[in-house]
């Protein structure tokens, strides 16, 4: 090695090494900023929603049409909704009206909606016009679902009980009977064989569509199962959201737990599948609604907006669009008076 090369490194050596330790602390600075603006920063902002209002109860029950055009919602009185605009388009009344759950018809034509006359009352949603009325259970239908032919129209009772309508005769095909409390929901499965309830009595119940009878009990709430859903793909999984804060994947032939969801911190009050079965939407008391990845089990989503419990979600067809019912204002009473929709893009 020559002296000039021996010179050059007696210098660029300490040279180098001086510049390591002060790249060092720089990168260590960095970090140390980093992590302190992290810790102070604010969570990423929630995706925005749209504020439907018009209603002056509590939105309790929504369904969406088939195309996703319009979404219908019950508070008292009934609103179909125009979702690009989200303008009312239809408000259906009639002199005792007071709707406290809805579904849309598989072809988007009709509305039922539960009653507090005990009725379940069948609206035209395209004219506006009340066609016809299905009456005899005494009690009031607060949950509501249409088969997939649109022939039938399944209904849960607060005694308990829930009754599969015939929609031609408006008469009822069956008595169902196996809850011990109030019906909080109830779905059909994608072939219209089978069907569920869920109830304040801890449990769901699948139930035979063709027998009426009871397949089997889903037990493994530790409170009211307030909302339940069947994979709108193939009905192979349910989906029961609890009091107890849980959501609990069911698979729907063999009634084993596939996953239990917690982390909403609050009772559940509704739950919906996404359209292609791989998420979920929930609603809770402290207002939050959540979304979820049921393959890994976890919150994807926490959206907040309502200052309320959210009694109703709804994905919409295309699974770009939740919707959420709730209340957004009280009178001195603690009475609500403004109903409110929201509409989260989950594409923002």
């Amino acid at each position: 090695m020559s002296s000039q090369t021996a010179t050059r490194r007696s210098w660029v050596l300490p040279v180098l090494s001086i510049a390591a330790l002060i790249f060092v602390a720089i990168i260590v600075a960095v970090i140390i900023v980093t992590q302190s603006s992290s810790d102070d920063a604010e969570p990423p902002p929630s995706i925005v929603p749209r504020r439907l209002g018009g209603h002056s109860e509590w939105v309790r029950s929504m369904s969406f049409t088939p195309d996703g055009q319009q979404l219908v919602t019950a508070a008292t009185d009934a609103i179909v909704w125009n979702v690009a605009t989200g303008t009312q388009q239809r408000v259906l009344r009639d002199a005792s009206f007071a709707a406290v759950s809805v579904a849309v018809s598989p072809d988007g034509r009709y509305a039922i909606f539960g009653d507090v006359d005990r009725r379940l009352k069948l609206w035209d949603i395209t004219t506006g016009e009340q066609t016809a009325i299905l009456e005899g259970h005494d009690n009031i239908p607060i949950a509501v679902a249409f088969s997939p032919d649109g022939a039938t129209v399944l209904a849960g009772y607060p005694d308990g009980f829930v009754v599969p309508w015939h929609v031609a005769t408006g008469q009822p095909v069956n008595l169902l009977a196996g809850h011990t409390d109030s019906i909080t929901d109830v779905a059909i499965s994608p072939d219209g064989t089978r069907a569920v309830s869920a109830s304040w009595d801890d449990t769901a119940v699948i139930w035979d569509m063709t027998t009426g009878a009871p397949l089997m009990a889903l037990r493994g709430h530790e409170d009211d199962v307030t909302s339940v859903a069947m994979n709108p793909v193939d009905g192979a999984t349910i989906l029961t959201g609890g009091g107890d804060g849980l959501l609990i994947l069911w698979d729907a032939t063999s009634g084993a737990v596939l996953k239990r969801l917690s982390g909403q911190n609050a009772g559940i009050n509704s739950v919906a599948f996404s359209p292609d079965g791989t998420q979920a939407v929930s609603g809770a008391l402290d207002g939050s609604v959540t979304v979820w990845d049921l393959e890994r089990g976890l919150a994807v989503n926490t959206l907040r907006g309502h200052t309320a419990l959210v009694a109703a979600v709804a994905f919409s067809p295309d699974g770009k669009t939740v919707a959420s019912g709730s209340c957004s204002d009280f009178d001195t009473t603690d009475r609500c008076i403004r109903g409110e929709i929201l509409l989260w893009d989950l594409d923002s």
